[in-house]
């Protein structure tokens, strides 16, 4: 099972392999990290999560998970996201711009890898193939 978008610049794009939320992107920077690129690939990755997914917000959050480098998370919320986040929280429509959200989300929506494979899998390809196609269209380099 290989949840790889994409290794490109030293970076490595996957999808969140033990979350069943579509479109959730994890970006490891190089060590050797320069914004401009840094900038232009999370562009890219954004742009095929708007294509593929068409979320109602894209959240970004970094974080520290371990001894490695920091890690990107890009989290799509969609309609059914926040409906389900609204029903447990109610009056608390504050939260959902806050790092609460993901850490909510990758709690509730947590599942076994092969669960995860028969969720995602078929949309990877998409994904791959809209974060190349987002790399051809021009998208303004920082």
């Amino acid at each position: 099972m290989d949840f790889r978008i994409l290794r490109q610049d030293g970076f490595l794009i996957e999808h969140e392999p033990s979350c069943l939320v579509p479109g959730y992107l994890v970006i490891t920077p190089p060590a050797d990290l320069a914004r401009p690129r840094l900038e232009r690939i999370l562009a890219h990755a954004r742009e095929a999560i708007r294509l593929t997914i068409a979320p109602e917000v894209l959240h970004c959050e970094t974080m520290g998970e371990g001894p490695g480098p920091a890690r990107i998370h890009l989290f799509p919320r969609t309609r059914p996201i926040t409906r389900r986040f609204q029903g447990l929280f109610p009056d608390r429509d504050d939260l959902l711009q806050r790092p609460f959200l993901l850490h909510w989300a990758r709690a509730h929506y947590r599942a076994p890898l092969p669960a995860v494979w028969r969720a995602v899998g078929p949309l990877l390809p998409v994904l791959r193939e809209a974060f190349l196609l987002s790399t051809r269209t021009g998208l303004p380099n920082p």
